[in-house]
């Protein structure tokens, strides 16, 4: 039943431009920032989460959430994740 679920938020997240994978209940975002655009596009692929965990009365664990940085402009203290 949860991949029912997990794939129509893929399914939600690819339509507005953000990669996705999902393993059983962990789902991973991906995009390539490179302008404040893919900034934006990053949150509101957040808030797209966000809603669809409170929409689904689904628990989102914003303590194991993370945003990796492969270059030198950090951008996790521009993101915010609403905790359901």
């Amino acid at each position: 039943m949860l991949v029912l679920y997990t794939d129509q938020l893929a399914e939600i997240l690819e339509q507005v431009g953000i990669t996705v994978k999902i393993f059983a209940c962990d789902v991973k975002v991906y995009v390539r920032i490179t302008s404040r655009i893919n900034i934006a596009k990053l949150q509101i692929a957040l808030g797209i989460i966000s809603h669809w965990a409170e929409e689904w009365q689904m628990k989102l664990h914003v303590e194991k959430c993370l945003v990796p940085n492969l270059h030198t402009f950090i951008i996790s203290s521009l993101l915010s994740v609403l905790e359901v």
